[in-house]
């Protein structure tokens, strides 16, 4: 449905995000996952600047989750999910990244607080964070 309701959309963001689920429906015919590179490789055929892995993670992928599109990701690449068992894998691969980037960002901290006799807060100005970082104090 969002290739349906943005196909007229001349955003050229819009349109990338479009080309993007456009070849992952196509190669997932072929393939159960399809990997960054490949994706790329097709995403710059006709693009004058390469489009990074940064770009592509955060405007594309990202900002196509922020409207509710679901994409499965793990090692193996991206898909549409179709099953449970691929959602699975999407939320494995996250629980494998976030969790430790949590928990360091929670020893940087503590270590900084400690230091300064918890005068500084590094996370003073991320209240979400904050809070995250909190609760898992809380339970630990």
């Amino acid at each position: 449905s969002f290739i349906e309701k943005n196909e007229s959309n001349q955003d050229p963001q819009i349109k990338e995000q479009i080309h993007f689920l456009n070849i992952l429906l196509f190669l997932q015919q072929v393939k159960p996952w399809v990997s960054t590179k490949e994706i790329l490789n097709h995403l710059n055929i006709k693009r004058k600047e390469p489009m990074n892995k940064e770009y592509f993670r955060s405007k594309i992928i990202g900002n196509l989750r922020d409207k509710g599109i679901i994409i499965a990701s793990s090692q193996k690449g991206y898909k549409i999910p179709i099953s449970l068992k691929d959602i699975g894998h999407f939320i494995k691969h996250g629980n494998r990244v976030i969790l430790p980037m949590l928990n360091r960002i929670k020893e940087v901290n503590n270590a900084i607080k400690l230091i300064s006799k918890n005068k500084i807060n590094i996370l003073y100005n991320y209240n979400e964070l904050n809070k995250i970082i909190n609760s898992i104090e809380e339970i630990s």
